[in-house]
């Protein structure tokens, strides 16, 4: 009997310090997710942002920033298919500074005649926003209306220009116009500080497509800042996609709704109990 104990207290033993990774992380994604990373002229990065060398799991999905080995211009980020260059992030308020890539490399001139997409269940505009409307080709005469100036060429092909009229709210108010004036016109978010100084002047200046515009994000912000509480480190489970707290060692660090690790424990538990079942009967031979 004494053997019999022995040999099973080995076995399971021997199990434990072979479970397959899913079933034994101790610390590799908390000592990966940990280390913060730079990416272009921005410092510092965490949670939700990954790339370059960070693994996808230490963010969010839908934070991943493309270029971050090229210090000459900003790094970009995509957000529902559109490519958007990212200025400034402030990782204290949860904000993000961003210019789509063809208004601000063109100086407010679009490349394709489609609105500025932003994905709302994780971004959201804030007060420092505002927008410019852009009219186009026919309706781009509603700024003689004004003392904005219309923009003639405004390159879509190489052999096609259009031309543009951008304004700010002031300045259709004032000359009675509105969206409704004209068909063919878009939105452009801009900084609200950029607005004023367009009305102040009475017309477009480029740096409004330049400086871009301010997004708040909100990427499982409640989950990742408790999870920091605990001692844990901010990801996400690869499959599922679902937020996950990587701790020092799961085993000891359980996170309030967190179901991957409860989950992950009682699969290990489920295959010691198998395993030790199926071994009993042959350690009696």
């Amino acid at each position: 009997m004494d053997v019999l104990v022995s040999s099973s207290y080995i076995i399971t033993l021997v199990l434990m310090t072979n479970l397959p990774t899913s079933f034994s992380r101790l610390s590799k994604e908390f000592k990966t997710c940990s280390k913060p990373f730079n990416c272009g002229n921005i410092t510092n990065l965490s949670y939700p942002f990954y790339g370059l060398d960070r693994p996808q799991y230490c963010g969010h999905p839908k934070f991943e920033l493309f270029g971050c080995n090229q210090n000459s211009q900003p790094f970009t980020m995509t957000i529902l298919s559109q490519t958007f260059m990212v200025l400034a992030i402030n990782s204290t308020s949860s904000t993000i500074n961003v210019a789509r890539e063809d208004f601000r490399t063109r100086s407010g001139c679009p490349a394709s005649l489609v609105n500025i997409t932003i994905d709302f269940s994780i971004f959201q505009y804030t007060p420092l926003d505002t927008n410019l409307t852009l009219f186009y080709g026919n309706c781009s005469t509603l700024c003689n209306l004004t003392t904005f100036k219309v923009f003639p060429s405004c390159p879509m092909s190489p052999s096609e220009t259009l031309p543009i009229c951008l304004l700010t709210r002031k300045a259709m108010l004032k000359s009675n116009i509105s969206v409704a004036s004209c068909p063919n016109h878009l939105f452009l978010p801009t900084h609200l500080s950029d607005n004023l100084i367009m009305d102040k002047v009475g017309d477009y200046i480029p740096q409004a497509a330049w400086n871009g515009t301010e997004l708040k994000w909100s990427a499982n912000n409640g989950l990742c800042e408790a999870c920091l509480r605990s001692g844990g480190q901010c990801g996400h489970e690869p499959h599922s996609h679902k937020f996950f707290c990587f701790c020092t060692d799961e085993c000891k660090c359980p996170f309030p709704g967190d179901p991957l690790h409860k989950v992950t424990l009682t699969k290990a538990k489920i295959v010691l109990l198998g395993f030790a079942l199926f071994l009993l009967p042959l350690l009696r031979c």
